[in-house]
Formats: structure tokens, C-alpha cells, sequence
């Protein structure tokens, strides 16, 4: 019984120790990236959500290096 509780003491920091590293490297943007114009959007009605979505769309499309976004 006793040898039992050790062993699950023994597997918990084991299990609690496990973990996978995770390595990106970004290396350079594509020079065939798509040209591509993100147009400005306005928010009608609850100003207080006001984000600007054309400069996170244009973030995101840049970080994928396939596009070059521009807003107009």
C-alpha cells in the first residue's frame, strides 16, 4: 500500500514536469505576396466596441507573408 502511494507521488511530479517546446521561425516575407487594399470599416451603433478592424485584418494578413496589405 505504501509503495502504491509512492509511485503515484513518483507520477505526479512526472506528469506535472512533461512539456513540449515550441520553436517558429519566421524568416522573411514572401516576395510573391499578393498585393491586396483592406478597405477602412465604420462602426455603426455601440461605439463603445470600437476597434479598428481594418488595422487587425491588415496585421493579420501581413503576419501570414502570402499578402501585402495596404489600406487605402
Amino acid at each position: 500500500m505504501n509503495l502504491s502511494k509512492w509511485l503515484m507521488l513518483v507520477l505526479m511530479f512526472a506528469i506535472g514536469n512533461m512539456h513540449a517546446a515550441l520553436k517558429v521561425t519566421v524568416v522573411k516575407k514572401d516576395e510573391n505576396a499578393f498585393p491586396i487594399a483592406i478597405s477602412p470599416f465604420k462602426l455603426i451603433g455601440n461605439k463603445s466596441q470600437d476597434k479598428d478592424i481594418s488595422k487587425i485584418i491588415h496585421d493579420n494578413l501581413e503576419r501570414s507573408g502570402r499578402f501585402d496589405a495596404l489600406i487605402p
